[in-house]
């Protein structure tokens, strides 16, 4: 995953986000159909599970990916992975606070706020040589909004009921919000 960082720090100087994120995801899922097909499962989904599939795509790979790749235009990679990686810490808050969610122990929220402490004090430290400008600040914004929409995609796909395979559900979420993602970056 670092890596993924760094290949959209290069890229983002270059192209529109939305176009990166859907350049991306539409080769990952064409490979995926391709092997999905080549080797004889089926890839159909009822047309409320393709649309429940493809607004998740939308929230987790066109809202996510776009606003990470906004936000490596400005940041470095290694801040940009630290912001990302509070998305487990958003998990378990959203989940503690929604009806039915998983509750944590005291322990459990004990280091979830030692975990977010740590982070606030590498990111401190990580900006510190960077000037905190309007852009690194919508940036900054744009990178946390990016961890709530996948932490809300998690756990809305947990919370829906899909019959098809992890591998078809994925590769129809990729193609789905690549396609959004290529119209509206040949747009701009």
């Amino acid at each position: 995953w670092g890596s993924t960082y760094v290949a959209i720090r290069y890229a983002a100087p270059l192209l529109h986000p939305f176009l990166i994120s859907g350049l991306r995801y539409v080769v990952a899922a064409s490979l995926l159909m391709s092997y999905l097909l080549a080797s004889g499962r089926s890839v159909r989904l009822p047309r409320r599970q393709l649309l429940q599939i493809a607004a998740l795509g939308f929230l987790m790979f066109s809202v996510n990916t776009t606003l990470l790749n906004y936000g490596s235009r400005v940041l470095s990679a290694g801040v940009t992975a630290l912001f990302l990686s509070t998305i487990p810490m958003f998990i378990a808050v959203l989940e503690a606070f929604l009806p039915g969610g998983a509750s944590m122990s005291a322990l459990g929220w004990a280091g979830t706020f030692t975990g977010f402490a740590g982070l606030i004090l590498l990111t401190s430290r990580s900006l510190h040589g960077q000037p905190m400008t309007s852009s690194a600040g919508l940036a900054c914004i744009a990178l946390v909004v990016a961890s709530l929409a996948w932490a809300a995609g998690s756990i809305i796909s947990k919370r829906i009921m899909l019959t098809a395979s992890p591998l078809v559900l994925s590769c129809w979420q990729m193609l789905s919000a690549g396609c959004i993602n290529m119209k509206i970056g040949i747009a701009c």
